[in-house]
């Protein structure tokens, strides 16, 4: 070295006022060698830098963002619009379908009456008439039922006929009297039948044939002398 090292008390001291600048080993340029500066070496100065990365973090124009899945999601598919729009009109067109049932049910066909409007109009004006109602006229009757008579078919064959019979008054007193003789009048009746031919209780025809003769009977063979004004003559086949 052309210098020799100075000792600590040999380097000379800063004037007062003055700093002396101490430089370490690195910063201190060797010489023979250029300083380089940043854009030499390379590196890019900290300004720049932020610069940079401003620029990276602002969108570029005309480049769209893309989309996050949230909202792809939130966006309706066309099948799903289509889907929707099929479920309202299906439930109108229900709505509807009910709507007018209920209608034709509360408006349904009006039915007329089979009477015929005479007779409606008649018995109208007699319900509202002030004409007094007539008397119903009271029968005095008797009423025998449970006959039995064994008869034989145009065969010969067995067969029963069950009948009954309504003896009609002229009062409640001659009532009263067949009713103390009843027993005399079944037998005057069950006799007569047993001489009917079966084959007159077979049409409406024959049973007024068999009252006919029962009358008969009575008026001729009548117990204490007591005719009725009228006979019933109701009877069935036993099978």
């Amino acid at each position: 070295m052309a210098e020799e090292e100075r000792s600590p008390e040999e380097r000379p001291e800063a004037p007062e006022g003055e700093e002396l600048a101490v430089s370490s080993p690195a910063e201190t340029p060797v010489e023979g060698e250029e300083v380089l500066s940043a854009e030499e070496t390379g590196e890019e100065s900290p300004e720049k830098l932020m610069q940079a990365l401003e620029r990276e973090e602002e969108p570029e124009e005309g480049v769209p963002e893309e989309e996050g899945p949230a909202e792809s999601e939130a966006r309706p598919s066309w099948w799903g619009t289509l889907f929707l729009l099929a479920g309202i009109f299906l439930c109108l067109g229900g709505i509807s379908a009910a709507g007018l049932t209920l209608w034709k049910l509360a408006h349904g066909p009006v039915r007329v009456s089979s009477a015929p409007p005479e007779r409606a109009s008649v018995s109208k004006s007699v319900s509202s008439s002030t004409l007094p109602v007539p008397l119903v006229k009271t029968e005095f009757s008797l009423v025998l039922k449970h006959f039995l008579i064994p008869l034989e078919t145009e065969g010969g064959a067995p067969v029963f006929i069950k009948a009954s019979v309504v003896l009609y008054f002229e009062d409640q007193r001659e009532v009263q009297r067949a009713k103390r003789i009843e027993r005399v009048l079944r037998g005057l009746i069950y006799d007569t039948f047993r001489n009917i031919p079966f084959y007159y209780w077979r049409s409406p025809e024959g049973v007024t044939k068999i009252r006919e003769a029962l009358l008969r009977v009575f008026r001729a063979r009548a117990p204490e002398g007591l005719v009725p004004k009228e006979i019933d003559v109701r009877g069935y086949i036993l099978k």
